[in-house]
């Protein structure tokens, strides 16, 4: 699970309050050097513990740091700084048939196909796809208040009429 925490790195572990942060964690180390808490009866989450951030050494060189539990976390990137991200996908996608594809079925779809022959785990697809529809949200977001600006600054005479 470590492999891809190179040697003089250092990784972040964020997430919702009593996701796994810390048995992550423990887990990379091999022992148990972070407090969890137990995980509850009626959701099978589990309970808010870390309170305090925290830098680990990890047995290959690398550093982590383990942090509290965030209530929401925003992704600031667009679309082409997610699929930058996911350069095994961007690369699969450049052999699909149709240059528009979006790997969800379409014929001739070059990461569906690694997928279906376990050369890409399905789940890093999901999560690219999330993460797509989570920039495409972001950015309406940010068109619609841009929009709203321009109308206010319209309002408010805070602007220039040309005479043609």
């Amino acid at each position: 699970m470590a492999a891809g925490i190179r040697p003089g790195t250092t990784v972040a572990v964020v997430g919702s309050s009593g996701a796994g942060k810390s048995s992550l964690i423990n887990a990379l180390i091999g022992k148990h050097v972070q407090g969890t808490g137990e995980v509850r009866d009626d959701d099978g989450r589990g309970r808010h513990t870390t309170t305090a951030r925290v830098m680990l050494p990890l047995p290959s060189g690398a550093m982590i740091l383990d942090t509290p539990g965030m209530r929401t976390l925003e992704l600031v990137a667009d679309s082409d700084e997610v699929s930058a991200g996911f350069s095994d996908i961007t690369m699969l996608a450049a052999q699909c048939r149709f240059r528009d594809c979006r790997h969800r079925g379409e014929p001739g779809c070059a990461v569906q196909q690694a997928v279906g022959e376990g050369d890409l785990a399905a789940g890093r697809l999901t999560n690219y796809h999330k993460l797509l529809r989570e920039a495409g949200r972001r950015q309406k977001i940010n068109e619609c208040e841009e929009r709203r600006h321009q109308r206010a600054k319209r309002k408010s005479g805070d602007h220039l009429w040309l005479d043609e």
